[in-house]
């Protein structure tokens, strides 16, 4: 069980990047958020995990992206291997645990929430929603 470790790093990284912003006044409410919005997207890259916080987090709807994130990072991992690579799945901790994953999320994450409210708030409630869910699991 490490989404509570994961969200707590998470959490630490949300509320340094934001009260170290040099684009943003960061009160209160905006730490807490940067905060609440870290620990969240610090589960994320265990979408492809069938069993992790944030596939169980909306039932139905994010196993179904987990599944797909899981067939998407076996198909990369299946044409990208080499004969130096080990037999594996290719699923969990390959393509959405890449620095490449976390910019390119970031990127369309950003681009959508800067274009629309609604996808501003629809992250804001996934990641935050997610992170407190992690949060919670601690012991």
């Amino acid at each position: 069980m490490m989404a509570p470790s994961h969200a707590a790093t998470g959490l630490l990284a949300g509320l340094l990047t934001t009260a170290l912003s040099p684009l943003a006044d960061a009160g209160p409410l905006e730490l807490a958020a940067g905060a609440a919005v870290g620990a969240g997207a610090a589960l994320l890259p265990d979408v492809d995990h069938p069993a992790s916080t944030v596939t169980r987090f909306q039932g139905p709807i994010t196993r179904l992206v987990s599944a797909g994130a899981r067939r998407a990072s076996a198909e990369v991992y299946h044409r990208t291997a080499t004969s130096a690579d080990a037999a594996q799945d290719g699923e969990h901790r390959y393509l959405w645990h890449t620095p490449a994953a976390a910019l390119a999320v970031g990127a369309a994450t950003g681009t959508a929430a800067s274009l629309s409210p609604w996808a501003l708030g629809a992250l804001l409630w996934f990641t935050i929603g997610v992170g407190l869910r992690g949060l919670s699991q601690a012991p």
